[in-house]
């Protein structure tokens, strides 16, 4: 589906100037197990930090890193590690390693798409210090680069992102937090294209304590408003103390639309987060009419339309039916299983996806196997001071 070149929403409102961080190339880290790391190239600046190329000091230089560095006053960057140490750490004998390792089990597949925590330090000069997190490199960049450069997705393509995206929503919910920034930007991809890994959790929000009870719904005009305005979800534009499961499935929704058809009622155009959010709520009111004039001229793909009915009809507290979502897209592509490299190009000049053989072939037989009756473990509660 041709839609030309789609404009890219990167900023998140409520972000913080970004800082000026001046660590030269070849500046050592030491993290908090005495590991040393040599920073390479920056190669990108978000709204609250840096992004640098790295690798050890010790051992395989040619096995690079990405290391995320922020002042340590920042706030985002702190909450990312320990949602890390908590959620994704990757260690043989720890319990957090032995959840993911049942959650694959569970659902037979063979990655999860989760980066990997690797390590984390503090880094202390005579200006200010900084707090830096080390995480896997992932060859294949960001989807927004291959979105760019390739100007427009198919329905398989997105359908397969949407469903191995839901898998990682789904592992971190059961972990007891919610993402709250899903974009193009924040998906990651492996060596020649070939698994998409959910990234950049400084906006994570622990939705369930160790004692699992529910929350309450709570407003906090304070909270309005805080994500990347394009593809926030309806609480987040009102502030909800508690972000839940629903909100991130609704922020997926409104990027594969964008992903399909390179646009939304209110983007590109609008601004005003007060403004999109009122779009947001038109949108919901009259889906097939909003979907339709997305899509115009062709149709509404019916599992984007099907998915957003799904989301609308979830509670506030509940507990969404993943395998429901999934089942939807993958029945929408059939046949179209075929294995290869997420990105190649057609011979109409589009970029289609090839899934991986973990899509092709097992998701087939796990999405339709039912998840009910399974015992979801929690999270030990961590009292962590800053």
């Amino acid at each position: 589906m041709e839609s030309g070149k789609q404009q890219t929403p990167r900023e998140t409102v409520k972000s913080l100037s970004t800082p000026q961080i001046l660590l030269p190339k070849g500046t050592i880290l030491m993290d908090t197990l005495n590991q040393r790391w040599v920073l390479l190239e920056e190669f990108g600046k978000g709204g609250h930090g840096v992004l640098y190329y790295a690798h050890r000091e010790e051992g395989n230089k040619q096995k690079p890193y990405v290391v995320k560095v922020e002042p340590k006053s920042n706030g985002p960057l702190f909450c990312e590690i320990h949602f890390y140490i908590r959620v994704l750490k990757n260690n043989d004998e720890s319990d957090v390693t032995k959840s993911r390792r049942a959650f694959k089990c569970r659902h037979s597949l063979k990655y999860l798409g989760v980066p990997s925590f690797v390590a984390h330090g503090v880094h202390k000069t005579t200006s200010v210090d900084y707090r830096f997190l080390v995480i896997p490199y992932y060859p294949g960049g960001d989807l927004q680069h291959n979105i760019d450069q390739n100007k427009t997705l198919l329905r398989e393509t997105v359908g397969r992102i949407a469903i191995s995206l839901l898998y990682s929503l789904q592992f971190i919910h059961e972990a007891g937090y919610t993402h709250g920034d899903i974009k193009a930007t924040n998906i990651l991809l492996s060596e020649n294209n070939e698994k998409v890994y959910l990234a950049d959790y400084g906006l994570v929000h622990r939705f369930r304590s160790q004692d699992r009870q529910r929350p309450v719904y709570k407003e906090d005009p304070k909270n309005k408003h805080n994500g990347t305005r394009e593809y926030m979800s309806r609480d987040a534009h009102k502030g909800v103390v508690t972000p839940m499961p629903r909100g991130d499935l609704e922020n997926l929704g409104y990027c594969l639309v964008h992903w399909l058809c390179g646009r939304l009622p209110w983007f590109p155009g609008m601004k005003k987060p007060e403004a999109i959010y009122t779009k947001k709520v038109c949108f919901f009111a009259n889906l097939v009419q909003q979907l339709d004039s997305c899509f115009s001229p062709k149709v509404t793909p019916s599992e984007i339309l099907h998915y957003f009915q799904y989301v609308a009809s979830l509670e506030y507290d509940q507990d969404p039916d993943y395998n429901k979502c999934r089942k939807l897209f993958l029945t929408a592509l059939g046949e179209k299983t075929d294995t290869g490299p997420l990105f190649c190009a057609t011979t109409s000049g589009q970029v289609d996806l090839a899934p991986p053989a973990e899509i092709a072939g097992v998701l087939r037989g796990a999405v339709v196997a039912s998840t009910k009756g399974v015992e979801k473990k929690g999270v030990q509660e961590l009292n962590v001071k800053r």
